[in-house]
């Protein structure tokens, strides 16, 4: 199993859009952690970790910018990478 990291980053940073987009991420299975040598560590904001089952990164990308699009039309992507 696969696990993939994806930065959002809203171009309009308020808070409370930010809490929103934690929220529905979360939803969808999305992680704001990431367990490294049995700790976990609190990624930074808009940083999210998600396991793929069978999922390609495109499709994983489409599922994050529909959940962005949820919260805000103005976002861009930093990353998108395999673990």
């Amino acid at each position: 199993m696969a696990k993939s990291t994806v930065r959002v980053e809203l171009c309009t940073p308020r808070e409370e859009i930010y809490r929103k987009l934690l929220i529905k991420m979360a939803e969808a299975q999305f992680e704001n952690t990431m367990a490294i040598q049995e700790k976990r560590f609190i990624l930074p904001r808009g940083e999210f970790t998600y396991e793929n089952n069978a999922e390609e990164i495109k499709e994983l990308l489409e599922k994050a910018t529909l959940i962005s699009r949820t919260v805000s039309f103005h976002y861009r992507w930093h990353n998108l990478g395999v673990a």
